[in-house]
């Protein structure tokens, strides 16, 4: 009947590691917020709690919504804290995969 497929817009929040504070692309120039799980004692170190400033889960904590990919060569800098320069850079670091230490981060995309 209709199209099943997923969509960008459609997509939940996902937390690839790029605001993690160990981010490879260079992310020093932001600051760095650590949060801690009081019933658990874990600590995240991130440049942006994300969509858990929303919700209020230690689960969401790095998790972001991903931008539509129409024009995206004339949008730089990438990610939702320009933290790639150029398209070049994002692709490396999805393809090198995140070395993100975060709990929360979805080692897979697609």
């Amino acid at each position: 009947m209709g199209d099943r497929r997923t969509y960008a817009l459609d997509a939940p929040p996902l937390n690839i590691g790029v605001a993690d504070a160990s981010n490879p692309l260079g992310v020093s120039y932001l600051p760095v917020i650590t949060l801690r799980n009081n019933a658990t004692g874990e600590t995240v170190h991130t440049t942006d709690p994300g969509r858990a400033m929303i919700t209020g889960k230690w689960a969401d904590i790095g998790k972001m919504k991903g931008p539509i990919l129409r024009g995206l060569a004339a949008r730089a800098p990438y990610f939702h804290n320009g933290s790639a320069k150029t398209l070049e850079d994002a692709v490396s670091f999805y393809d090198a995969g995140s070395t993100s230490a975060s709990p929360n981060r979805k080692s897979r995309i697609w």
